[in-house]
């Protein structure tokens, strides 16, 4: 998923609603979002919870996080 569709889905919930509160979510300046091409692994567990699960952390980092917590692709299985 892209940046600006993790962040119109983040300003969707009505606990976050604006940049500004995503980044007092993350604890960094709202210009600092400016320099973000995807959301830091450090702050998805955050905006996650703040988000209330709307939005996760497989949604914003699969990479790192896997594509979702029951993702057994990684496992070579017979």
């Amino acid at each position: 998923m892209q940046l600006e569709d993790i962040i119109k889905r983040l300003k969707a919930h009505p606990n976050i609603r604006t940049k500004t509160r995503i980044a007092e979510i993350c604890g960094v300046s709202r210009q600092s979002l400016r320099f973000w091409t995807q959301v830091p692994a450090e702050y998805c567990r955050k905006l996650e919870k703040a988000s209330g699960g709307e939005v996760t952390r497989y949604d914003m980092r699969p990479e790192v996080f896997g594509v979702g917590p029951n993702d057994d692709s990684d496992l070579d299985v017979a």
